[in-house]
């Protein structure tokens, strides 16, 4: 067996048994990272915001430049990548990820998910309500 199977096989061990230090090396690993973002914050249109929620994902260079590619070419940004700046590299980055969560919840949303809810969630919707008040206080307006 390679190496990388092998290791790959220690990690699965590790994270199923010892989950604890599964989370422990992974933020070891990912504290070495050098960190960027966000950019900006990415508003989802024809909202009211309540909170700003940042969130911090640790990419492979592949991730990054499969994200670049589709800005470029599928979602037609019209920009060069050999003059685009770090910022706006960044950025386009930044923006695929924040899109694609904003996509999904629009779309689970419009679908009629939330009221769509198993029953032990439909039961507990107002501790639901009140757990994301909890975490996420929003402005007082």
């Amino acid at each position: 067996m390679s190496d990388e199977r092998e290791e790959e096989k220690a990690r699965q061990f590790v994270d199923r048994h010892f989950p604890e230090v599964a989370a422990f090396l992974a933020a070891e690993r990912t504290a070495e990272l050098p960190a960027y973002g966000p950019s900006e914050v990415f508003d989802d249109e024809g909202i009211t915001p309540h909170v700003v929620v940042r969130v911090a994902v640790a990419l492979s260079r592949e991730q990054l430049v499969t994200a670049l590619t589709i800005g470029v070419t599928n979602l037609g940004i019209g920009a060069d990548p050999a003059e685009m700046t770090a910022e706006e590299v960044r950025r386009e980055v930044e923006a695929y990820f924040a899109a694609c969560g904003l996509v999904e919840i629009d779309t689970l949303i419009r679908d009629g998910w939330p009221r769509s809810f198993p029953e032990a969630a439909r039961v507990r919707r107002e501790d639901i309500e009140a757990a994301v008040e909890r975490a996420y206080p929003g402005v007082s307006r």
